[in-house]
C-alpha cells in the first residue's frame, strides 16, 4: 500500500538503526533505499540489510555519484504501491500514523497528501545512538485553501515542510 523511500550517503548507521526499528515493530510496507555512499559505508549497510532481508520488504538500490533529487526520481520510477513516503535517513514514521494518512487519502480523493504530527529528538552524542536529552514538537500545518492560488500563495507567505507526509504516488511522480 505505501512505500517509504530513503536516500542516503555516508550515513549507514543511520540507516541501520532506521532498519532496526522496522524490523522490530514488523514493518510490512515496502522499503526503498537509494544509496550514494562510499564503499564502507555500503559494505556495512548490505551486510546488515543481508541479515534482515527475509524480516522486511527491502530494497536496496546503489547510486554511486548522484545528487539526491536524481536519486529520489530513480527511487520513484520503482515505486509500485498507491502511496509514498520520502523519509530522510535520520528521521523516522510511526506505521499507525502511516495507517492513518493512507486511510484519510482513501477517504478524501481530493487531497494530495496528508500528514500527522512530528517531534525532534535529540541525543546527548553525535551520530545516530545515544540517549534521548530532548524531545521537542516539530510544528507541521496543512494548506486547505479553496485554490490552487490561494493555496501556493499560503505555502508561500510562511514556511512550511510538505515533506513528512504521505503522498499519492502519482503526485509525487509529477513533482520530481
Amino acid at each position: 500500500m505505501v512505500t517509504i523511500i530513503i536516500p542516503t550517503k555516508n550515513r549507514s548507521d543511520f540507516i541501520i538503526r532506521f532498519l532496526k526499528y522496522y524490523t522490530a515493530v514488523k514493518c510490512k510496507y515496502n522499503i526503498l533505499i537509494g544509496d550514494s555512499s562510499d564503499s564502507s559505508n555500503l559494505e556495512s549497510t548490505k551486510l546488515f540489510i543481508e541479515e534482515i532481508k527475509n524480516k522486511l520488504k527491502i530494497e536496496h538500490v546503489e547510486y554511486p555519484n548522484t545528487n539526491v533529487i536524481a536519486c529520489i526520481k530513480s527511487l520513484l520510477g520503482r515505486v509500485k504501491t498507491p502511496y509514498t513516503v520520502l523519509c530522510p535517513d535520520d528521521d523516522i514514521f510511526i506505521l499507525n500514523s502511516l495507517e492513518k494518512c493512507m486511510k484519510f487519502l482513501e477517504n478524501n480523493p481530493n487531497y494530495v497528501a496528508a500528514q500527522g504530527q512530528a517531534v525532534i529528538f535529540r541525543l546527548n552524542s553525535p551520530g545516530a545512538y545515544g540517549e534521548m536529552v530532548e524531545l521537542t514538537p516539530y510544528p507541521l500545518r496543512g494548506i486547505e485553501n479553496e485554490t490552487a492560488q490561494e493555496r501556493l500563495l499560503s505555502f508561500l507567505n510562511s514556511y512550511i515542510t510538505t515533506l513528512y507526509a504521505v503522498y499519492r504516488t502519482d503526485t509525487w511522480k509529477l513533482l520530481i
